[in-house]
């Protein structure tokens, strides 16, 4: 229940902070959010509140049909993998490829700050890798690793995005490096 109340308090958060901006900025409005109790929710908060929705219905419910609702159409990536796009369809081709390597990955956020449009966030994924990741065939090993992500919001949505994921502790749990 308090998961069902987080999203709904994210969505609309995000909702609003997109029709603040369309109206000419940053406003505060009142809120009764269930977590924080009643009062002026800020601007960081609707921008961390938006990027928390994105981990949980597009990283953990895999709701891949939310990134035009969250993603700018002039997002860009300035991290992205090798051979993937720097755009939002980049973005969704990397997610979707991490549902297929991973069917059962979770993220959990271990820190996050946010100020000034941007959310830095610090958190674990874990999951089985289950399907190919990469021209590396599934291998049926439970991998947990660390990824740091800076993303920028504007106007409700995501408009930029930094990453850094430890790759090699990823590989090396799966066996595609030797230790």
């Amino acid at each position: 229940m308090k998961r069902r109340m987080f999203v709904a308090t994210a969505l609309a958060t995000a909702l609003t902070s997109r029709l603040d901006a369309q109206a000419g900025g940053e406003t505060h409005r009142m809120t009764a959010d269930p977590l924080r109790g009643k009062g002026r929710k800020s601007m960081s908060d609707a921008n961390r509140d938006l990027v928390n929705l994105m981990i949980e219905e597009i990283q953990n419910r895999k709701n891949i049909g939310l990134m035009d609702e969250i993603f700018s159409a002039h997002f860009r990536n300035h991290t992205p993998p090798q051979g993937i796009s720097n755009d939002r369809s980049g973005m969704r081709q990397l997610f979707s490829m991490i549902y297929v390597a991973f069917p059962d990955g979770m993220v959990v956020v271990e820190d996050q700050i946010s100020s000034e449009g941007k959310v830095w966030t610090r958190k674990t994924f874990t999951g089985t890798h289950s399907g190919p990741l990469r021209g590396i065939a599934a291998t049926g090993k439970k991998v947990t690793y660390e990824v740091f992500d800076i993303l920028q919001i504007q106007g409700g949505k995501i408009i930029a995005h930094w990453s850094l994921a430890d790759q090699l502790s990823l590989l090396r749990q799966i066996g595609a490096i030797k230790t």
